[in-house]
């Protein structure tokens, strides 16, 4: 179908020019626009009743959206909508008008175009203004309106999101009787609870807030210090006197020569008279010892040593630790777990369980010349949460995939949000190191070359996987030569993109640096650094070799940054325009063969709307697709893997089908399908492979070869590269 971009309205001009006819109101492509809001819980249509100034010059004022990036860029960048209300009805503060109290700050705003939603997101600012006009001095009002995406609200403020264990405990179902992370400022004496009334009290100055790191994706522990005494830090506990199941986690970390930090859960006895039971984990760095002891607290106090254990937590490293006791019939069972393993069980006869009226931890004087650190002091009466679970947050979730933390994170904020793609095929992560929100998601789509934005349709976040991007069938086809491409089309030939000499480091872990030193050669240094939050320093190399390979492909050759559609010109383009997601493939064909004579493959990654009744025109911002064409077993275009360093062997004219290859290095090329190679923009189609000849390094071979597929005719000579049309490359 041919758009009426240049053929038809110079047609129309032609007609209008030379007859007394003239392109009418009736000539016009009429859009159905809706502005919504939400209020009073239904959403209102206001474009419906025009309310919405569109297509006039009086401010100048269409609708107009941007989704995504303009240019290619780390971070995230929130969708936008603009547009502007005719009255001051719509100033959220005239306390006179009909939709006081009902609009304001982030009421829900939603733009619909023709059935197809655009833009959904939340008013950021109400701008009223007014001039005065005419001899009447009769006032123009009107309030701009400018709304964004949730993520613009996201990426508001500073503060880190919580830990992912103080996430856990404060969300999980099997809330803690209390829960104290014992993170106060260094000038505190007390910690204050998260879940609980009573405070975590220090009786003198061994200890110290805020003294030192448990780890580093943890908020900072209690440090107890060396060479004084620790009487007592302890948090009251409100419990029933007879539960049935009572549970303490807490997180601790001991160098080999810290000092010993033992932890005492005190006993609520049913009555006065009755004995009150206690139960101590005394922990010596020392012996690299723990000793589980129960306290028999009366008239005359007694111990009895339930077990001893050498756990493996002197290493200066954080380590979850959890005391649970279950009523068993007439006895008492326990299980005492490090990291999430059983590291002690056992069962104490003809005894009744108490509730918990306390938390304690003491320390001695000793020579130990390194502070043992603690935090995270968790109680809970009954079923605790899971302990596999609860350790995998402890240690913020290492090996979580990062769509597996992508849908984490969003149900934790709470955000809406959707994975385009498998979210378990996507790159392991690190632990949640501490940072807002976004920031997260930035390192999510960093260590998986993945698309985070705004969902253009719901108020929801949308990640489009690395993966996902690879091979993909194009959301949108464009015919060049059928006018369906809008001026300007203008090629870039420039070095942007170009990274040919990238170190990737992993956070907190090993850095790899990757260098092409061909390019390098070829066009200059272009280096760049990146760091990613993977799981395992043996998977940077890849990182760098990805990261290289995407500056290196993405930046040669001829680009196409801006594709601008007219939907009035072309309207058959309107359902494959709404279905085009950021991190889609758009190609265009028939492009003139002094641009490219092959199709131009480009990568979505955001786009620019203006829209109004009677005029619609939309621009993709995009880069080159061709990094993301990966090696895939019975692909139609990505199955064959020919050798990395071919040349021709002598001068080949135009019409020549014979061609005399030389490999350097690795060969020779297999023929078990056609396939297509391309020598100096020349695409051809080999139909068969000789045999390869000549010893390793150096080998010769002939190729068969269907010539100029793509309409470039040429002689080649000798020393030119032969290369696959359809080069497969390994993806992250």
């Amino acid at each position: 179908m041919i758009c009426w971009s240049r053929f038809w309205l110079a047609l129309f001009t032609l007609a209008a020019a030379t007859s007394s006819w003239s392109w009418g109101a009736d000539m016009a492509i009429k859009h159905e626009v809706a502005v919504e809001l939400f209020y009073s819980g239904d959403w209102h249509d206001h474009a419906a009743t025009e309310e919405v100034y569109t297509g006039e010059a009086t401010h100048g004022d269409d609708i107009k959206i941007s989704h995504g990036k303009g240019a290619w860029s780390g971070g995230i960048t929130p969708a936008q909508a603009t547009l502007v209300f005719r009255s001051w009805r719509f100033n959220p503060d005239n306390v006179s008008g009909d939709l006081y109290g009902l609009i304001g700050r982030n009421t829900p705003i939603r733009i619909t175009v023709d059935g197809a939603v655009r833009f959904s997101g939340e008013v950021a600012s109400w701008t009223p203004k007014q001039s005065l006009g005419g001899d009447v001095q009769v006032p123009d009002r009107w309030v701009e309106v400018e709304a964004g995406g949730i993520l613009r609200r996201l990426q508001t403020g500073t503060d880190p999101l919580p830990s992912s264990l103080r996430t856990f405990y404060l969300q999980d179902p099997s809330e803690p009787l209390a829960y104290w992370p014992l993170d106060s400022g260094q000038l505190s004496l007390v910690g204050l609870p998260e879940v609980g009334g009573a405070s975590f009290d220090i009786s003198d100055g061994a200890a110290k807030f805020a003294g030192a790191d448990l780890a580093l994706w943890l908020e900072p522990g209690v440090e107890i210090g060396h060479g004084l005494d620790l009487s007592s830090m302890a948090g009251n506990v409100t419990m029933s006197k007879t539960p049935n199941r009572w549970t303490v986690d807490h997180m601790r970390r001991h160098a080999p020569d810290s000092r010993g930090l033992d932890l005492q859960v005190i006993g609520n006895t049913v009555s006065a008279s009755a004995e009150r039971y206690d139960w101590v984990l005394e922990i010596e760095p020392t012996t690299a010892q723990l000793r589980f002891f129960q306290l028999l607290v009366d008239d005359s106090p007694s111990s009895v040593l339930l077990d001893t254990i050498a756990p493996d937590i002197f290493d200066d490293q954080p380590h979850h630790l959890r005391l649970e006791l279950n009523q068993d019939g007439t006895g008492i069972d326990w299980v005492i777990s490090v990291d999430g393993v059983s590291a002690s069980t056992g069962t104490v006869a003809a005894s009744d369980m108490q509730g918990v009226s306390a938390v304690r931890f003491n320390s001695f004087t000793d020579a130990s010349p390194t502070a043992a650190v603690v935090g995270h002091v968790a109680v809970w009466s009954g079923t605790p949460p899971d302990l596999d679970e609860t350790v995998t947050a402890a240690f913020g979730y290492p090996g979580e995939t990062a769509g597996e933390r992508f849908f984490r994170l969003s149900d934790e904020a709470p955000v809406t949000s959707e994975v385009r793609g498998d979210d378990a095929d996507t790159v392991p992560m690190g632990p949640q190191f501490p940072g807002k929100l976004v920031a997260q998601y930035e390192e999510i789509q960093d260590a998986d070359d993945g698309i985070i934005a705004d969902n253009h349709r719901a108020f929801w976040v949308t990640y489009k996987t690395g993966r996902d991007r690879y091979n993909q069938t194009p959301a949108l086809e464009l015919d060049y030569a059928a006018y369906e491409i809008a001026p300007p089309l203008n090629p870039v030939i420039d070095d942007k993109l170009i990274r040919n000499d990238v170190t990737v480091s992993r956070r907190e872990g090993a850095s790899a640096r990757a260098v092409d030193e061909d390019n390098v050669d070829a066009v200059g240094r272009y280096t760049d650094s990146l760091d990613v939050n993977v799981f395992s320093d043996l998977v940077v190399d890849a990182a760098a070799g990805w990261q290289l390979h995407t500056g290196t492909v993405a930046g040669s050759g001829t680009r196409f940054d801006r594709l601008t559609i007219d939907l009035d010109a072309c309207p058959h383009l309107a359902d494959a325009v709404a279905a085009t997601n950021i991190g889609d493939r758009a190609t265009i064909d028939h492009l003139p063969a002094e641009l490219t004579p092959d199709l131009a493959n480009l990568l979505v990654i955001g786009w620019n709307e203006t829209i109004a009744p009677d005029r619609r025109k939309i621009i993709f911002n995009c880069i080159p697709e061709a990094a993301l064409h990966i090696a895939e077993l019975e692909h139609a275009d990505y199955a064959t893997v020919g050798p990395m360093f071919t040349t021709l062997s002598g001068n080949h004219s135009a019409s020549t089908t014979s061609l005399a290859i030389q490999m350097h290095g690795d060969g020779p090329w297999d023929h078990e399908t056609d396939f297509d190679i391309v020598i100096s923009g020349e695409r051809m189609t080999v139909t068969a492979a000789g045999a390869g000849s000549g010893t390793f390094p150096n080998q010769s071979q002939t190729l068969t070869v269907v010539r100029s597929v793509n309409g470039v005719v040429k002689s080649h000579l000798n020393g030119l590269d032969v290369r696959l049309f359809y080069p497969a490359y390994i993806g992250l």
